[in-house]
């Protein structure tokens, strides 16, 4: 982001880069990025863009630039403009040359975020609801030892009648289990479609980069078995999962 794509003569201010970078949270989607990379590369080797060979390649160096950002070896820094996307395809270009720019045939950073942000929800989500699971399970096991304890029970800011332990403790357990059908929701209805990954792979800035590229390539490709977006506006302009699952985990904080 030296010189905003050219738009300046003269270097962006060190405070603006530093201000406006995302490193930080931009590799959090890495794995993910690598991921649908590998997708794409195997899609261009099925449509006759790259060879067999180029996509194998593009694919093994892929697996080993996925390798060097999770153990550090490869740590970009803020002069990429879109750190994670940039990071992975300018990494792939020091190693395998004219090849590693192949990749960014019929694809946008639009799409790419699209399909990173998916597939990165989905692992989180699963994470938080495995987090849920275990809280209700070890409420339920307090409340099976000690259920019965009496305790003072509380209505209008005051003092109430007796209640059992129990019954406090399941007032929390009920909401948690309510909290972990809306992920389910949020899953099943949002980031899945007939149990596979809905994937913004292929839709460019906009919708298919051309008619050439067949609409069930990314499912029949994707490793994650990605199914392919509505092939409209709406692929990559879709964002109704992450609020609702921004709202729930405000709501669990």
């Amino acid at each position: 982001m030296s010189t905003l794509r050219g738009r300046f003569g003269a270097p962006t201010a060190e405070e603006l880069v530093g201000y406006s970078s995302s490193i930080g949270i931009d590799l959090r989607m890495a794995a993910e990025n690598v991921a649908g990379s590998k997708a794409h590369a195997r899609m261009l080797g099925e449509v006759g863009v790259l060879t067999s060979e180029e996509a194998e390649r593009l694919v093994a160096v892929l697996d080993e630039v996925g390798q060097e950002l999770a153990d550090g070896t490869y740590r970009p820094g803020d002069e990429l403009e879109d750190v994670v996307h940039m990071a992975v395809e300018a990494r792939l270009v020091e190693k395998v040359g004219d090849l590693g720019r192949k990749l960014h045939t019929a694809r946008s950073r639009n799409d790419q975020v699209a399909t990173d942000v998916r597939l990165w929800l989905k692992r989180r989500v699963a994470d938080l609801d495995a987090a849920l699971a275990a809280l209700v399970a070890a409420l339920l096991d307090r409340v099976e030892a000690d259920g019965q304890a009496l305790m003072p029970g509380s209505t209008h800011l005051q003092r109430g009648q007796p209640i059992f332990l129990g019954h406090h403790l399941l007032g929390h357990v009920w909401p948690l289990v309510r909290d972990r059908r809306r992920l389910a929701d949020a899953l099943v209805r949002r980031l899945e479609e007939e149990g596979r990954n809905l994937s913004g792979i292929g839709l460019a800035e906009l919708r298919r980069a051309h008619p050439g590229f067949p609409d069930d390539a990314p499912e029949r490709l994707d490793p994650r078995r990605a199914a392919e977006s509505r092939r409209s506006l709406g692929g990559t302009a879709w964002h109704e999962v992450e609020r609702q699952v921004a709202a729930l985990r405000q709501a669990l904080s």
